[in-house]
């Protein structure tokens, strides 16, 4: 089943230590009182999920509210009239380990039409210095990675890194990472990664656009925009996950095309495709190449192997 909207299901597909993702609710007929958009729990806690943006119809009688591990506030967390014109994203960071929900509340009376709301999830693998620094628990496979490793202030790897994490060397921010794993890696980017047309010839039938990832290379699709309709549904297919998330136009035509924030590693394939409507529709694709190294390898998952390096990438040290 795809990904349309935050769950477990989706969190589950992650099959990279980093991905991100944009969930489009609506448009829809947003009913009188609460309305749950998601409420997720009974993950693997190995990862993290972050709420990182929020975007909504403005309207002054609707108040959006989160809740993360337990922590509510005790009045609303924002009204939509407050938020920007034009469905455009404003950050938050609602962080859990254990429970994400994300609620809207209409306090009209009256059912309200046409109210979307998109928000912007990233899901990841916690370092050992994440946890440190949050107080989480280790497991036992954190602490083998730590035991292989050689300590550096003439005392244990729990201790040195605990020391680190005291002192604000660590965790590093997953910015941070990228400018140092990622960013000196870029290639040029794959000569189909422009603007480009798909045109259906029937409501039924997608028209479709691929990325072929060659050796010794991962792509990331890291935004994507569409001038579409409401009728139009954005399909995403990743590698082997057929689908992996659905977008629906109307998030984009309400949003005047404001292109979604993604973090999408894929290795092999990407199959972008539109369907839902006929005519022919502009897609703005964000695809980025990196040239593949051992520190990549590690940070995405791609190789895990016990080595010193994987130990120290574990342990959040490099």
């Amino acid at each position: 089943m795809p990904a349309t909207v935050f769950g477990s299901q989706f969190i589950s597909s992650v099959k990279y230590r980093h991905e991100k993702a944009t969930f489009t609710a609506g448009p829809m007929v947003l009913p009188p009182g609460s309305t749950t958009i998601f409420d997720v729990s009974g993950w693997d806690q190995n990862y993290m999920a972050v709420l990182e943006s929020l975007a909504a119809t403005q309207n002054p009688g609707v108040q959006l509210y989160w809740s993360y591990d337990g922590i509510q506030a005790s009045n609303a967390q924002g009204y939509t009239d407050a938020l920007p014109n034009g469905l455009a994203p404003y950050p938050v960071h609602a962080e859990a380990v254990a429970r994400l929900a994300l609620f809207a509340n209409n306090l009209t009376g009256a059912a309200i039409a046409n109210f979307q709301l998109n928000y912007e999830i990233t899901v990841k693998r916690m370092s050992i210095a994440d946890k440190i620094m949050r107080g989480y628990p280790l497991t036992a496979a954190d602490e083998l990675a730590l035991s292989a490793l050689n300590p550096t202030e003439n005392n244990n790897a729990l201790g040195s890194l605990q020391a680190l994490v005291k002192k604000g060397r660590q965790p590093l921010s997953f910015e941070r990472i990228y400018e140092i794993v990622f960013s000196g890696r870029k290639v040029a980017d794959p000569g189909q990664s422009t603007p480009i047309h798909l045109t259906t010839a029937n409501a039924v039938l997608p028209a479709q656009f691929t990325f072929t990832v060659p050796s010794n290379k991962v792509y990331v699709l890291e935004a994507i925009g569409v001038e579409a309709t409401p009728a139009v549904t954005v399909e995403i297919d990743r590698d082997d996950q057929v689908p992996y998330l659905l977008l629906n136009g109307a998030a984009f035509a309400t949003a005047q095309d404001t292109p979604f924030g993604l973090f999408v590693p894929f290795a092999k394939s990407l199959v972008l495709s539109v369907y839902g409507a006929t005519g022919t529709f502009l897609v703005r694709p964000q695809v980025r190449a990196y040239q593949l190294s051992d520190l990549i390898a590690l940070h995405l998952g791609l190789a895990n192997t016990p080595t010193e390096l994987n130990n120290k990438v574990l342990a959040g040290l490099s």
